[in-house]
């Protein structure tokens, strides 16, 4: 077994019902060359409390100072900040609410050591796993959460599918240090932490898949992603479908956005052009709403663009059909029209 160091970053709010058993689950992997970082964003309860006294028994707990209240992402992103300060080769993300198995933190960095082998140490890569999914009371609710959601892993050609839809769940996720030092600082256009992580990783490196659980994931009212499950989502007689038709058309312009920052970052670090930035570019372009509707078809299906299952197609495509009147601000508009093709 490998004695390489990991960096776990947990971001904390609001905690204290689960944090106990998520620290206890870290503290007891079977890799022990591991250090927590945790930082706070700013409870009111028992959180930082519970987490003091997990760290003065294990010095591989520490808390990171930080009073500002910054959101899911932008805690992460302090967080993976601090651990690149500290030298960190690989980092993994955790949430508080969660119980992580035992060999969690070794298998993922196991597969991770694999596809560094295949592809050298200066590869960007995420390893990101499968979960259990759990109730509040920690009883399973099913096996595998990729499977509840009808989501999978895509091997082949990943951003065609992360641009709309984000198939990588970040309480499973490790990434490595040219990926951390690509993704970070998350720049508040991203959606969530794990969905920027792995575009950056799908355009400029690997994304590799452990087909297996590795975390028991807590579903409770407080999600910071609301988990209802694919056939609760798509049933008529449960859903709000005009709540999920807006909840869609809001994240699809985000992802617009999302886009346009991450062709940025990759500009940033010297990469402006290759076929992920082609990519990038024609994804975007899609959006620009002064195109025809034809020419807004077309350009997608000849970049692949496509969701997971064929509900979630057809409100994509229902969706580009509509775009000029679903864009409720020009923001989408004005990062398609910043990289549209001349």
């Amino acid at each position: 077994m490998t004695d390489q160091h990991v960096y776990i970053l947990l971001g904390a709010f609001e905690g204290s019902r689960h944090i106990q058993r998520q620290l206890d689950s870290i503290c007891a992997q079977t890799h022990t060359n591991w250090t927590l970082l945790v930082r706070d964003d700013g409870s009111r309860d028992h959180t930082i409390e519970i987490v003091n006294r997990v760290s003065n028994r294990d010095d591989r707990v520490e808390i990171v100072s930080d009073d500002a209240h910054v959101g899911c992402a932008t805690n992460f992103s302090r967080l993976g900040i601090e651990a690149c300060r500290r030298g960190a080769a690989y980092a993994m993300f955790s949430d508080q609410d969660d119980v992580w198995f035992p060999t969690k933190v070794e298998k993922t960095l196991e597969r991770m050591l694999e596809a560094e082998e295949r592809t050298g140490p200066a590869h960007p890569i995420l390893v990101h796993t499968d979960l259990e999914l759990i109730d509040p009371h920690g009883m399973r609710v099913h096996p595998s959460f990729m499977k509840f959601q009808r989501i999978g892993h895509m091997s082949k050609r990943p951003l065609k599918t992360l641009f709309v839809q984000n198939f990588v769940t970040g309480c499973t996720a490790m990434a490595n240090r040219p990926l951390l030092e690509l993704a970070l600082p998350i720049p508040h256009q991203a959606l969530m932490h794990d969905w920027w992580f792995a575009l950056c990783a799908a355009s400029t490196g690997t994304v590799t898949f452990l087909p297996e659980a590795t975390v028991s994931y807590r579903r409770h009212g407080r999600n910071t992603v609301t988990v209802r499950g694919f056939w609760r989502t798509v049933n008529p007689l449960r859903t709000d479908w005009r709540r999920l038709w807006s909840e869609g058309a809001s994240n699809h312009g985000r992802a617009v956005v999302q886009a346009g920052a991450l062709l940025l970052r990759l500009s940033n670090a010297g990469i402006s052009m290759g076929e992920s930035t082609t990519m990038i570019r024609a994804f975007i372009a899609i959006h620009d709403v002064h195109s025809n509707v034809m020419v807004r078809l077309v350009r997608a299906i000849r970049l692949g663009l496509s969701s997971q299952t064929w509900p979630r197609k057809i409100m994509l495509y229902m969706r580009l059909l509509w775009w000029p009147q679903l864009a409720d601000s020009t923001s989408a508009s004005l990062a398609a029209k910043d990289v549209a093709p001349r």
